[in-house]
């Protein structure tokens, strides 16, 4: 008897684990600067890094503050801080050279000014993901057996891989009337279209550039532009599927002369392109000879199979309540919004994430004093996918815009959820065949009756009779009875010797 094995090329899953870590620290301020109070406190998050340890996952990256102060002589100002957080997220089954991966998200974020100077406490919640490439063989095929019955199963493998990227550089002006200074500025990018042609990939996207200007006379005022950007990508010829994703590395803004009433605005978008790497292939599941002389040993392990990426942008109108021991609002501001995943559902078979917003808005009472309120905005997002429990979901803002007034401004806010989708799907095939030496077939001819649930492979195999014996022997069966035809609860069936 010969054996073929074979490597089949797929990905295992590990495992999955959340955790979270705090941030704790203080924040230095800007030469010559004095906080008496933050306003306003938003958050981006950079790339999360991840590297796969013994039982963990070490998930790292940095965590950029925009923050709008007040002094204690009441002049407001601007300015972004960086930190950075490294944390390991136990995994068990996790080992040195597996491929991981890692996504974070802000649960809260609180600054605090405490005599002029300024403290972070930040909760991060960290996803981690460990695989491994399946390394040990599958058996592929039999041979030199006579009357051999095989049983196959398919086996695919579907797995995301980087095309190419490029930096975009991004210029445009803003009209920006009587803007003196830029307090704030940041930016996010969205992927609109990703048009593939021969070894080209050409991506549409859009820059969305919020930024918070002073006048000369300390008027704050928000500004939201939206920049269109073009990457043209070299990437290998036949990625029909090819998706993109985009972010933002640098943004900045400066005020031209009041005189133009502008405010130019330059950005850095780093453009990554992807693909799926398909596979197919056939495993042996199970066998047995006319003469019941086969043994084989099965193994089942947790298929990791990439289904490609999805992305959707959602735009919603939605009314802050301003605290009842706060004045109502004469003139809004500025808003910043940060989104996080709370939960993924199925609705109608669709992948439908549970989402919860923390804002930060700003605005201005009748006397002119300013004030600022958390608000927590819950919300359900519905994509165009099939939901699996797999899925990987991040939320960016787009943008964020407070209108109105009263006690009750409306929130224009614009997200974008990035969907990466995988199924896990169980893959269970043999690892070793060999000979059982133990005859097993029927002496003369056996009526026997089917059990509940049983197949015809599971009688043939238990029988040592072939499946194209039994279909002659029983003409109830039909011509199209395969090995895993269901039979009927009492079904007598001939089975000859």
């Amino acid at each position: 008897m010969d054996v073929q094995t074979s490597v089949m090329g797929i990905d295992t899953l590990v495992g999955a684990a959340v955790s979270q870590t705090l941030i704790d620290s203080d924040i230095p301020l800007p030469e010559g600067r004095v906080a008496a109070r933050v306003l306003c406190a938003g958050t981006q998050l950079g790339a999360c890094e991840a590297q796969a340890q013994q039982d963990a996952v070490r998930a790292s990256g940095s965590l950029t503050l925009l923050l709008l102060c007040e002094s204690p002589s009441g002049e407001a100002f601007g300015f972004s801080a960086a930190t950075t957080y490294v944390h390991s997220v136990e995994l068990p089954g996790a080992a040195e050279g597996m491929a991981a991966s890692a996504q974070a998200q802000v649960l809260e974020c609180t600054c605090t000014a405490e005599a002029g100077r300024l403290h972070l406490s930040a909760i991060l919640e960290l996803s981690a993901q460990a695989c491994a490439p399946e390394s040990e063989p599958f058996v592929t095929g039999v041979s030199g057996v006579d009357a051999l019955e095989v049983r196959e199963t398919p086996v695919s493998s579907a797995r995301a891989v980087p095309l190419g990227a490029a930096s975009v550089r991004v210029r445009e002006e803003a009209a920006a009337p009587a803007a003196q200074r830029v307090l704030l500025c940041h930016g996010a990018a969205q992927v609109r279209e990703v048009i593939v042609e021969g070894g080209a990939a050409t991506v549409e996207g859009s820059l969305y550039a919020t930024l918070l200007t002073a006048s000369e006379e300390g008027e704050l005022t928000q500004l939201i532009q939206i920049i269109p950007f073009t990457a043209v990508l070299d990437i290998p010829a036949g990625a029909a599927g090819a998706w993109a994703e985009a972010a933002v590395e640098q943004i900045s803004a400066v005020a031209a002369d009041m005189s133009f009433g502008v405010v130019d605005v330059e950005a850095l978008v780093r453009v990554q392109v992807y693909d799926l790497a398909r596979g197919e292939g056939r495993a042996l599941l199970d066998a047995y000879d006319a003469r019941g002389g086969i043994v084989c040993e099965q193994r089942t392990v947790e298929q990791l199979l990439c289904g490609g990426a999805e992305h959707k942008r959602f735009v919603f109108r939605e009314g802050v309540q301003i605290p009842a021991e706060l004045p109502e609002a004469c003139r809004v501001i500025y808003a910043a919004a940060t989104p996080a995943v709370t939960g993924m559902s199925a609705r109608e078979g669709r992948l439908c994430v549970d989402a919860m917003v923390f804002v930060h808005a700003l605005y201005q009472c009748d006397g002119g004093q300013l004030h600022a309120f958390p608000y927590d905005l819950p919300l359900q997002l519905e994509l165009d996918a099939a939901y699996t429990p797999q899925a990987r979901v991040t939320l960016q803002t787009l943008s964020a815009q407070l209108t109105g007034g009263g006690r009750t401004p409306e929130l224009m806010l614009t997200l974008e959820a990035r969907a990466t989708l995988y199924e896990r799907r169980p893959l269970t095939a043999a690892v070793r065949v060999e000979p059982a030496g133990t005859p097993r077939a029927p002496v003369g001819i056996v009526i026997y009756c089917a059990g509940a649930g049983e197949t015809l492979w599971e009688v043939g195999k238990r029988f040592s009779v072939p499946l194209m014996r039994l279909r002659e022997w029983n003409a109830a069966l039909g011509d199209g009875a395969g090995a895993d035809t269901v039979l009927e609860e009492g079904m007598r069936l001939v089975l000859p010797g």
